[in-house]
C-alpha cells in the first residue's frame, strides 16, 4: 500500500524501526535491539534527492540520548522508508 508523501519540510509524525539498548535478564545490556519508534520528522532536500530529518533534533539531544542514533537510522533509510503516519 503506497501512501502519498507529505510536502517537503512539513512536520509529521512517522513510525519506523530503530535500534535501542535494553537490560538483559541478569542485569547485562543487550545492544542494538530493534524497536518501533515514533518521531516528528520532515522531508528535506539533499543532493541525491531527499531524506527524513528529525524535527528539533539539536534541542532534543540535550535530554534524549537516542535522537542521534534515530537520525543515523533515518539517514540510512533515505527515501526507502515505508512510513506510517
Amino acid at each position: 500500500m503506497s501512501r502519498e508523501l507529505p510536502k517537503l519540510y512539513r512536520k509529521i509524525e512517522i513510525e519506523f524501526d530503530s535500534l535501542r539498548n535494553t537490560l538483559g535478564n541478569n542485569g547485562g545490556v543487550n545492544f542494538d535491539v530493534d524497536t518501533t519508534v515514533r518521531r516528528k520528522c520532515r522531508r528535506v532536500k539533499i543532493p541525491s534527492g531527499w531524506k527524513w530529518q528529525i524535527c528539533d533534533a539539536e534541542s532534543l539531544a540535550e535530554w534524549d540520548w537516542c535522537v542521534d542514533q534515530d537520525q543515523e537510522v533515518l539517514d540510512n533509510y533515505e527515501s526507502d522508508l515505508e512510513f506510517k503516519l
